[in-house]
């Protein structure tokens, strides 16, 4: 730092700085270097799967209000359901898109269709989506939406309002990876750091091959 000063202090003698500019380059440099940075997932076994995922969640909801325009959660939340369905398919019977693709442009009925069953993924139910499970159940395929846990509820009063209650399954994440974790890991809770870490390296790949933007990476700590 002192070499630094030194260095501003003898190009300010040989020509008119701006020192507002050079202050603003480096605070933009380390806004990127946040920006740029992994989201942490800590596999506290203290604490329930569940809520290790609420701290995740916590920092994409803080990263998307510092960084309008870019919807984080729902990006998480698409790529973990994604890799959950790879970790108990390996064999990949269905196509994992990009989270930024709509469903239209690409003929799709749902983020992922596996048979006669279409999951939707979102962090914000609506009844346009509700509309589309309607539209699911009437080609004879049974819908399933997974959200974030506060929006449990809200999917569940929007599928009874439109009269499709009891047609349409709704799984909050937390628990739809949870469970995963359990299953695989036979209850053992020596073996649950790593059962969730193969979902979290499954996930990774994903983002390195869907997506352009490697600061949505999850970095485990296993503690």
């Amino acid at each position: 730092m002192i070499k630094y000063v030194d260095f501003l202090n003898q190009w300010s003698s040989e020509t008119i700085i701006n020192l507002i500019e050079i202050e603003n380059y480096w605070a933009a440099q380390i806004r990127d270097y946040f920006q740029n940075k992994p989201f942490m997932l800590s596999a506290d076994i203290s604490k329930t799967i569940g809520a290790n995922l609420d701290d995740l969640f916590a920092q994409a909801k803080k990263r998307q209000r510092d960084n309008p325009g870019t919807h984080y959660l729902g990006i998480i939340l698409q790529h973990l359901v994604a890799a959950k369905l790879s970790t108990i398919m390996p064999n990949n019977s269905f196509i994992i898109h990009g989270a930024s693709v709509a469903d239209t442009p690409t003929d799709r009925n749902g983020d992922f269709v596996i048979n006669h069953t279409i999951i939707h993924c979102t962090t914000m139910p609506s009844n346009a989506l509700l509309d589309k499970c309607k539209q699911n159940i009437a080609c004879g395929c049974h819908p399933v939406i997974v959200t974030i846990f506060e929006r449990l509820q809200t999917a569940i009063n929007l599928a009874e309002d439109i009269g499709i209650s009891g047609r349409v399954d709704v799984w909050d994440v937390q628990q739809f990876i949870a469970s995963n974790v359990y299953e695989h890991s036979l209850f053992d809770e020596t073996k649950r750091n790593t059962t969730l870490k193969d979902i979290i390296n499954k996930y990774n790949d994903i983002i390195l091959s869907v997506e352009n933007d490697p600061s949505l990476r999850i970095e485990f700590d296993a503690m």
